[in-house]
């Protein structure tokens, strides 16, 4: 068993630990900022969430359409297609609470962005946090 010793300039002292007990409590130390870091990376579910907005886009007839039956069923043929992708892209990435919330803001602002309402860009937004979970 290793005795820490308080020196009396605030320092410890391990005494009795070998160098490389301190070489893995600095890896695990470096381990464990990493890890806390990555759970703010946010890159790849923000390139998600731009990608899925441009594809909703390109594949969606104009907003004017709204209410025709047809433009019904082509937006649900877009959101059984964008369902497939979620899927693959849930079981690729661990998606926490801030990388859910960064993916839905790009969306939402893409949507924004390309002059859809707000109201349906909310809409939609809220359709798609639902589908991440």
């Amino acid at each position: 068993m290793r005795c820490i010793k308080r020196q009396l300039d605030g320092r410890f002292d391990l005494m009795g630990a070998k160098p490389a007990d301190s070489i893995i409590a600095a890896r695990a130390t470096l381990s464990g900022i990493y890890m806390a870091l990555a759970w703010f990376d946010a890159g790849e579910a923000k390139k998600f969430g731009e990608s899925l907005a441009q594809f909703f886009l390109e594949k969606i007839p104009k907003a004017s359409q709204k209410g025709d039956k047809e433009f019904a069923k082509k937006v649900d043929y877009v959101l059984e297609k964008m369902v497939v992708q979620i899927v693959q892209f849930k079981a690729q990435h661990k998606l926490n609470t801030y990388k859910k919330a960064q993916l839905g803001n790009v969306f939402k602002w893409v949507l924004l962005d390309a002059g859809i309402s707000a109201d349906y860009a909310d809409e939609m937004t809220t359709w798609l946090m639902k589908k991440i979970g």
